[in-house]
């Protein structure tokens, strides 16, 4: 795996939060708790996004629960209006998405020999704040 340390600094820097070089991880963005970075699942590369927490999120947040990949093909019609239409433009990477008492997580396997890829990373938190944002039913233009 190679991963390009200024591209992570800078992407800790535009996300406001400190990047962590030991395990290619950035944490503790300003506006809401939230962490992305390289994991292993059974010795397998991932990079995986979390953002939010129970004790931070709406009641609409905590309610919501959900486990599926996205980009989806066609959304359940038992899910939440604002989740459908939230995972109707999913605009990150492809990955597993876990949604549960107001934490989203989505994380994506990395084929051996791929670049721990900051682009990729941000695209991933900027797709789970977007999908936080719209379950959130305290969100307003004026907040």
């Amino acid at each position: 795996m190679t991963v390009d340390l200024p591209a992570w600094r800078d992407l800790a820097r535009s996300l406001d939060g400190t990047f962590a070089p030991g395990d290619v991880t950035v944490r503790g963005l300003a506006r809401m708790p939230a962490q992305v970075g390289l994991t292993w699942d059974e010795g397998r590369p991932r990079l995986t996004a979390v953002v939010g927490d129970a004790i931070s999120a709406s009641p609409s947040m905590l309610e919501v629960e959900a486990d599926l990949e996205v980009p989806v093909a066609a959304v359940a019609p038992s899910l939440p209006r604002a989740l459908a239409d939230a995972l109707a433009r999913w605009p990150g990477p492809a990955a597993r998405l876990h949604l549960t008492r107001g934490v989203a997580t989505a994380s994506c396997t990395l084929a051996e020999g791929d670049r721990v890829d900051a682009a990729r990373a941000h695209a991933l938190m900027a797709a789970l704040r977007d999908l936080h944002a719209a379950l959130d039913s305290r969100a307003s233009p004026y907040r």
